[in-house]
């Protein structure tokens, strides 16, 4: 199941090789190459003008060209997995993914340096819980202080699924077991902010959205999430238990959820209230995308394409077919990065009927 198979995997306790209580992986930096671009890619972002797209074995890849060309970063100090990458401007930006691990680069994806991972981030966790505990006496502190010393013993193999970037100082991280960490100094301290979050099963989240001033967290087993950025984020009641992998902000205020077997919400408020739309799709949908005209396009692990030309209400099947998508990436008109298995592929979609 492509990218969900990955995560998986991740969340099930499949680590790496362990070398003296950490996996080799977590170490051992990224080996750069001319086929890095061809390799198994899970995301992308703007650096500028510039694409910077990461994925398996800590690739890090980059294009001046919107994708025609590319070429690897110098330096990833980890061969971790790699999950999601945004930045601030044009040369702050962040990628985070598997075994916990937090990079950034000052220099627009050219170089990096690791800044947290899951052995540091699981004591951060535990000395969090452990003060809280101590300046309230409950059931429930005590309970996260036994869960947090779980993630101390349990390693690192927990990994980081999404990101938020507010500014080149300011950035929140989230990821399986509903793990989520803040920086409001570039990067430089981490503080745990799981307790802002109303999640207390532990859902794993998945991707976030910005609604206006607000934030909206999708997860496992139907968990949405929404609230201003700096305060508490609540469960919000939607249609669909399954697991959603992707959020996306379209036109006006509209948002669209997407994950398991072919299933889609729409939330035409802000993400206060959601219902189900028909995408047509019986595979997962993995990644969506909102081109330069405010069409939607979702892709499934099986290559499925729709699309919709009226903010999310209504899906149509295109007969363009692609690599399992692990993540769509768009392009100036209806061209289109797809991200998979087989690295980075721009597609031209203006022939497609669908989109006209």
């Amino acid at each position: 199941m492509l990218a969900a198979a990955l995560l998986i995997m991740a969340v099930s306790g499949i680590a790496a090789p362990v070398l003296a209580g950490r996996p080799t992986m977590l170490d051992r930096p990224a080996v750069p190459g001319p086929e890095a671009a061809r390799q198994m890619l899970t995301a992308a972002t703007w650096a500028g003008k510039r694409i910077v797209a990461v994925g398996r074995g800590g690739a890090v890849v980059y294009s001046d060209d919107q994708g025609a060309t590319w070429r690897p970063a110098r330096k990833v100090p980890t061969s971790a997995m790699l999950t999601a990458v945004a930045f601030a401007d044009d040369r702050v930006g962040w990628a985070v993914g598997h075994l916990g691990v937090v990079l950034r680069s000052i220099d627009g994806g050219v170089t990096w340096e690791r800044q947290l991972d899951g052995v540091q981030a699981a004591q951060l966790a535990l000395a969090d819980a452990e003060r809280r505990a101590a300046a309230q006496a409950s059931e429930q502190a005590q309970g996260a202080v036994k869960a947090a010393r779980f993630l101390v013993e349990d390693g690192p193999n927990k990994p980081l699924l999404t990101l938020v970037v507010q500014s080149a100082r300011e950035v929140e991280v989230a990821g399986a077991f509903g793990l989520v960490f803040a920086t409001s100094d570039g990067g430089v301290t981490w503080e745990p902010e799981s307790a802002r979050f109303d999640n207390a099963r532990g859902m794993h989240l998945y991707a976030a959205a910005r609604s206006g001033n607000d934030l909206v967290y999708v997860g496992e087993q139907g968990t949405v999430l929404r609230g201003p950025a700096d305060g508490l984020l609540k469960t919000v009641a939607t249609p669909y238990p399954g697991t959603m992998f992707g959020v996306l902000a379209i036109r006006g205020g509209r948002l669209l959820a997407h994950g398991l077997r072919g299933n889609a919400l729409l939330s035409e408020d802000g993400g206060l209230t959601w219902r189900q739309v028909a995408t047509g799709m019986p595979a997962s949908i993995q990644a969506g995308a909102v081109l330069d005209d405010g069409a939607v396009l979702l892709a499934s692990e099986t290559g499925q394409l729709v699309a919709s030309r009226d903010g999310g209400r209504t899906f149509k099947g295109l007969s363009r077919t692609v690599q399992p998508a692990a993540a769509l990436f768009p392009l100036p008109g209806r061209t289109v990065l797809v991200l998979g298995p087989r690295g980075a592929e721009r597609i031209d979609l203006s022939a497609e009927q669908e989109l006209k």
